[in-house]
């Protein structure tokens, strides 16, 4: 009973600590937007020979490594899952915000062992890991790469190579049995990363990105995934 009636003794108690919030948080507002107009300014002062290097159409390397996922298509991804996945890549500076070069992917899927198992139970188990091979024409578009983070969006178009996977039975008086059968091939492919550059100096940055790619106009392969981080270096 003590406690409902402290709670209503004053009703302008509320109304009172509410504006005083909300004047608080104006003020951390308007604090933080001085703080991130001077780390700005302080950014831009620093990075005026960056601006500079980044226009005279350096090389640039760039090294990565992570995970790979195949997302579509059945026949892939009910008996492989995710593995490790590394690519090269080598582009050339052609406008302040627009780099364009080529890149050199690789991932390998592992095989699912107890996913086949359980649809194949009576059947010997013969594991066969899977991999991709792409070779890209690159076109990377960054949002401001005056910034020390500095986003990027990059369009890919060009080959992929399927290493091949395949397991066949045959037996006396019956028929071929095939559990699963996608012979190597290369196709046309696409490729679509988000990313961003964390720049720790005029020639060597952090790099984290998600990619989506895809196979052209193929019955067994579609699109993958893939999470991956690295190192740029401008030579």
């Amino acid at each position: 009973m003590s406690t409902k009636s402290c709670s209503c003794a004053d009703p302008g108690d509320g109304e009172v600590q509410a504006r005083r919030s909300g004047e608080v948080a104006i003020l951390i507002g308007r604090v933080l937007l001085l703080l991130l107009f001077l780390a700005t300014q302080a950014v831009s002062q620093e990075s005026g020979l960056r601006r500079v290097r980044r226009t005279d159409s350096r090389p640039t390397l760039i090294i990565l490594g992570g995970i790979a996922q195949p997302l579509s298509h059945e026949s892939v991804t009910d008996f492989w899952l995710r593995g490790p996945a590394a690519s090269l890549a080598f582009t050339i500076d052609v406008q302040r915000w627009l780099a364009m070069g080529l890149e050199i992917s690789g991932a390998q899927f592992y095989f699912d062992k107890q996913a086949f198992g359980a649809r194949y139970p009576s059947v010997a188990l013969k594991p066969q890991n899977a991999g991709m091979i792409d070779a890209f024409l690159v076109m990377k578009m960054m949002f401001d790469p005056r910034m020390i983070f500095s986003p990027y969006l990059t369009a890919a178009l060009g080959a992929t190579h399927w290493t091949g996977a395949s397991y066949k039975e045959e037996l006396p008086g019956q028929p071929r049995q095939i559990y699963y059968d996608i012979p190597r091939k290369t196709r046309l492919a696409a490729a679509l990363t988000l990313g961003a550059d964390f720049v720790i100096s005029s020639w060597f940055a952090l790099v984290l990105e998600a990619r989506a790619s895809a196979v052209v106009n193929d019955p067994e392969l579609g699109v993958s995934g893939a999470l991956r981080g690295g190192a740029r270096f401008r030579l």
